[in-house]
Parts: C-alpha cells; structure tokens; sequence
C-alpha cells in the first residue's frame, strides 16, 4: 500500500498468486476500513505500507542495490 492524499493505491496478491492493482478513494480511515472490511472479511492480511518509519528508511546512493533490478548487469 502507498499512502497518498487523495488514495491509498495497492497491489494485491490472491491465493492463485495473481496481482491485482488498485485504488482506495478517497485516502480516508473510513474508506479504508470499509476496503478491509470488503477485501479482508476474516480479519486475516498482511500488509507493506510506505511511510515515515525512520529505520525503514534507505538513503538515496543505496537505493539501488535494493530495487527489483539490482541483480542486473546492466545499469
């Protein structure tokens, strides 16, 4: 999940492990526990979600060796 202003947009992997991607709108608590309450009726989800967490923070010149193209010769 990634937080924005006006949503909150995700991926999704189902039990098939197919993606699905979306959009909750408005980015609102209502809105999003209204989404989980749909998407997630047993209470049972885990979640990434992008946010201000200092120790999950990556400075910029390492960045890369943690992207999903790191393992590639090419840069």
């Amino acid at each position: 999940m990634n937080v924005h202003r006006k949503q909150i947009t995700f991926d999704d992997v189902d039990d098939d492990g197919l993606v699905h991607s979306g959009e909750i709108r408005p980015a609102t608590r209502k809105t999003l526990r209204g989404w989980l309450g749909e998407h997630c009726p047993s209470g049972d989800a885990e979640f990434a979600v992008e946010g201000r967490f200092p120790e999950s923070w990556i400075p910029p010149r390492l960045w890369w060796r943690f992207a999903p193209w790191a393992g590639c010769t090419a840069r």
